[in-house]
């Protein structure tokens, strides 16, 4: 399944340079698996509230091209790689169907204590 989610790049997400600072991605990539989860009717509010959380274990990002103030971008989220307590999101930032900057990025269920546990099945259908 593919996930998208547009987003306009603001001023003071720009570094001086004037493009959009290497560390922002990183909130891009979050929102976008946020809005993800809550498109698939498991917002992360009603996870953590079930006692399941989703650790972010390892991000890797290569940066293609600069984003600038103004510019449109997407966040296509997809998985590539799934098992029974985790997985891999890939991720890309584009604009105008070229790619700004790709992602992987690693991540694990845990239960309250923050043991690695089986993903619940909501999520594992969802993603």
């Amino acid at each position: 399944m593919e996930h998208r989610y547009p987003l306009t790049v603001r001023f003071n997400e720009c570094d001086m340079y004037g493009h959009v600072n290497h560390a922002t991605y990183l909130s891009y990539l979050e929102h976008a698996r946020v809005d993800w989860l809550e498109q698939a009717g498991m917002p992360l509010s009603q996870l953590t509230a079930s006692g399941y959380y989703l650790y972010i274990v390892k991000i890797t990002i290569e940066y293609k091209r600069p984003a600038l103030f103004s510019d449109r971008l997407e966040v296509v989220s997809s998985t590539s790689k799934k098992s029974r307590i985790g997985g891999i999101f890939h991720q890309r930032v584009t604009r105008e169907g070229e790619v700004v900057a790709d992602a992987q990025v690693h991540w694990v269920c845990v239960d309250r204590d923050e043991k690695p546990t089986r993903l619940p099945e909501a999520i594992s259908r969802g993603l």
